[in-house]
């Protein structure tokens, strides 16, 4: 068993314990976190309402690599943490894992720096944010909108220059504004599969009120079909092309990009 297997496996059960200062924590018994992301301090004043495990879960974020790739280590923290929301909250996460690198380059493709404002809905620990400011999207550009607190938290420490929402993507039509104009892209890790129909409608009908003519929706799938009922594209106005798929995700995705029928 390798290191960063090992550590996994240890963190899921070991109890993590606060130090007397509060940008310190330090390991539980039995545990063989490795001392690179022990050490480190975090941003003051941010971790004030997190618990213990969740302050040390901030430190290994913190000291994630560049937007290219990731120490098998810090990836392990990111699929620890994404695990505990998922049995949190199953049906809100949907996965047990965040999307791998084929996925979120498939996701990303048709999207380039000339695109403009991006949104970008359940961005969870940041792989297609990652993509995107890889194809040229300014961080800047980039609205992450994530309901989940703890997300929405570490997101804030990754992506600083980010606009963060932690608001449920349903009420995107109560957002009346963006700070650098219409939206060009939507990227989605929402689960809608798992959605009610009404909840659905409003995500997309939100999305595309603050969509520039030509701009585009993007989800993915796990399934055999397009996520969104014919039914529901046909209320919208709205047409499903799927761009592609890749079998080097876990499980493999299809992603479909969601258009304006008079595109």
């Amino acid at each position: 068993m390798t290191l960063s297997s090992r550590w996994f496996n240890e963190q899921a059960a070991a109890p993590i314990a606060r130090s007397s200062t509060p940008s310190r924590a330090r390991q539980g018994a039995g545990s063989a976190a490795p001392a690179s992301l022990v050490e480190g301090t975090f941003r003051q004043g941010w971790p004030a309402v997190l618990s213990d495990q969740q302050s040390y879960q901030w430190r290994c974020f913190r000291g994630r690599a560049d937007h290219d790739g990731i120490s098998m280590k810090k990836a392990a923290a990111d699929t620890l943490f994404f695990l505990r929301a998922w049995m949190a909250n199953p049906l809100r996460v949907a996965a047990m894992a965040p999307s791998g690198t084929a996925l979120a380059s498939l996701m990303t493709s048709e999207i380039d720096a000339s695109t403009g404002v991006v949104i970008e809905l359940g961005p969870g620990t940041g792989s297609f944010t990652r993509a995107l400011l890889a194809r040229g999207v300014s961080e800047k550009n980039l609205t992450l909108v994530e309901v989940g607190s703890n997300f929405a938290c570490m997101l804030g420490l990754r992506f600083p220059k980010a606009h963060i929402l932690c608001v449920d993507a349903a009420d995107l039509s109560a957002v009346d504004t963006w700070r650098n104009g219409k939206v060009g892209a939507v990227v989605s890790g929402l689960p809608l599969l798992s959605m009610p129909t009404a909840k659905v409608i409003a995500i997309l009908a939100g999305a595309f009120s603050h969509m520039k003519e030509g701009g585009a929706f993007y989800q993915f799938t796990y399934g055999p079909r397009c996520p969104v009922p014919a039914a529901i594209l046909d209320q919208l106005g709205l047409r499903a092309t799927r761009i592609g798929r890749t079998l080097r995700n876990i499980p493999p995705a299809a992603v479909y990009r969601i258009s304006r029928e008079s595109q």
